[in-house]
């Protein structure tokens, strides 16, 4: 007997980025409506979700990055 045989690993390899996240244990609120986001692209047009996961992450850095200098502006005045 396998000393790992208590632990169980799978490996999946998939092109879909839907089929990705479903398979993600998220608890995060916003990755979740990121999960969420992707799986309403992929029912309503069946494909687009790693361009709409990327375009998401490219918005949130960028919201990010204006909260920040809004922050420090605030804090100088």
């Amino acid at each position: 007997m396998s000393p790992f045989s208590k632990n169980v690993y799978y490996c999946v390899s998939l092109c879909d980025g839907a089929t990705i996240l479903k398979l993600l244990e998220v608890e995060h609120p916003a990755a979740k409506v990121l999960c969420e986001l992707a799986d309403l692209q992929d029912k309503e047009v069946g494909e687009g979700t790693a361009s709409m996961i990327i375009i998401y992450s490219e918005l949130s850095k960028i919201y990010l990055y204006l909260i920040c200098i809004l922050y420090i502006y605030y804090i100088l005045l």
